[in-house]
């Protein structure tokens, strides 16, 4: 059976004469795999009190909005990664994002490197719970490839959907391999 990503391939290479599938499309799943290592590899902070968030106390969000979406995300801790899953049975890091903000009455784009663009910039040391973290920006890419929600900034920490094989967590965004690349507060977006 050949997975359905690849059919895509195949039906643009039926459009496009000269253009090969196989190695494009298989260069794309040696990245995807590639990245998916780089994000098991980060060190994810181990749940130990009832909600699954590795907190002991509340956090302080700065406003109503902000703690509907941290209080989401929290709500879902333990759900498995899904590659485009947008819940309610699992998420991937953006459709998590996105769906936070949706409960707490604010659309945002679907996908991370999208919503880098939509919200307001955060200084890095200005971020707040509820504010979203990227991560994985490539040269030509539109954006970074990987974001969390910040969630307890004293302990530099996030909620994420990591990658495929894990499950929505709690993981520091400070020692995220290769660091992260900005913050921005949807919330405050200029229209």
């Amino acid at each position: 059976m050949v997975a359905p990503w690849l059919l895509g391939c195949h039906d643009l290479a039926k459009r496009s004469p000269g253009w090969r599938p196989a190695a494009l499309c298989w260069a794309y799943v040696a990245n995807v795999i590639a990245v998916a290592r780089r994000y098991a590899a980060a060190r994810p902070v181990e749940a130990t009190d009832d909600a699954g968030c590795g907190y002991a106390g509340p956090v302080q969000a700065p406003t109503v909005i902000a703690a509907q979406v941290v209080a989401y995300a929290r709500a879902h801790l333990g759900k498995p990664y899904i590659f485009g899953g947008t819940g309610p049975a699992g998420y991937d890091c953006s459709g998590l994002t996105m769906m936070a903000y949706r409960a707490a009455g604010i659309a945002i784009p679907r996908l991370s490197d999208a919503q880098y663009w939509f919200g307001a910039k955060v200084p890095p040391g200005q971020e707040a719970p509820g504010d979203l973290v990227f991560f994985d920006y490539k040269p030509g890419h539109s954006g970074p490839g990987h974001i969390g929600i910040v969630y307890d900034v004293p302990r530099g920490l996030m909620l994420v959907a990591p990658h495929t094989g894990s499950n929505v967590r709690v993981q520091s965004y400070r020692d995220y391999p290769g660091g992260y690349v900005g913050f921005t507060r949807p919330y405050a977006r200029r229209r």
